[in-house]
């Protein structure tokens, strides 16, 4: 069995007639009835019954036919990949973006690059404070796109916008006015709910209540699901609640000697020990101009 016979036999199944499979294929009429016959005398039955003007699929026929079909799909797709790996691999570009900096101007940004390197295969993938960092450090991300935790001599980073920070909480969370002074007393009976630092040696959490019950979850939709149901209240991205604060249905905090409401810097950020290439490079330039030029 040949996948050329194969062919043959789908292409008169699904045009109808042997003349039709002939053009399909451009082949002869006499090279399709020669595959056709050369399958049934390979498996000793019928395919087509010829007592009919056209050719009429067997019940063996019909058997024969869906799962050559499926095989000749298998085989395309097969051929396919192995074009597709004998092609040479396009070049590489990593980067790690942290949740909290995924903001409009930023992805912009990213995007006019990308559209302006075809070839160039972008990776994106995201993490939180040390995840992001030891994707750096592990050679994972050629750069990384975060607020200022963990950097230090040993990188290159240069400050690309800041992002307004703000406490906020339900108002059914708190017996007394939003508008009040709230104690760290009174912060302590309701839990702050942070993103969880899941890199192998964690940060320590900054712009927390000592002493106050925390919540730790893995993302900042689930960060303001928890906080919109009362069940806590968080220092969020002031973009992430724009909505809610303007409704009502989340309210700004006044906590006494805490950083309430801050513009937090992010930070274009790379590895000093690890060699830059090109497209590193060209990245790197590519946004800082893009943002300049989004001002």
């Amino acid at each position: 069995m040949k996948n050329e016979q194969l062919q043959a036999f789908i292409a008169v199944v699904e045009t109808g007639t042997f003349r039709a499979a002939a053009d399909t294929l451009y082949k002869t009429q006499s090279t399709i009835s020669l595959a056709i016959q050369n399958l049934e005398q390979e498996f000793e039955f019928k395919l087509f019954s010829r007592e009919t003007y056209r050719p009429t699929l067997t019940p063996e026929g019909k058997a024969f036919y869906k799962e050559a079909k499926a095989l000749l799909v298998q085989v395309q797709n097969l051929t396919t990949l192995g074009h597709e790996l004998a092609q040479p691999n396009a070049p590489k570009l990593t980067v790690s973006l942290s949740a909290r900096c995924a903001i409009p101007p930023i992805l912009k940004a990213i995007y006019h690059f990308q559209t302006e390197n075809t070839d160039i295969d972008l990776i994106i993938n995201s993490d939180h404070m040390s995840g992001l960092i030891e994707r750096l450090d592990g050679g994972d991300s050629d750069v990384a796109i975060g607020t200022q935790h963990g950097l230090g001599d040993q990188y290159e980073f240069v400050q690309i916008t800041q992002i307004p920070m703000i406490s906020v909480a339900s108002p059914r969370l708190f017996d007394t006015p939003s508008q009040g002074l709230l104690t760290h007393a009174q912060m302590r009976r309701h839990p702050q709910v942070l993103i969880e630092d899941r890199g192998a040696k964690p940060f320590e959490h900054i712009n927390v209540i000592q002493g106050g019950k925390k919540f730790f979850v893995a993302d900042y939709t689930l960060q303001k699901n928890l906080v919109m149901e009362a069940l806590g209240w968080a220092r969020v991205p002031k973009y992430m609640v724009d909505q809610e604060t303007a409704s009502g249905s989340l309210l700004p905090l006044n906590i006494e000697h805490f950083n309430n409401q801050s513009d937090e810097p992010v930070y274009l950020i790379r590895s000093k020990s690890h060699p830059t290439n090109n497209i590193t490079e060209d990245f790197w330039n590519a946004l800082l101009a893009n943002l300049k030029n989004s001002e």
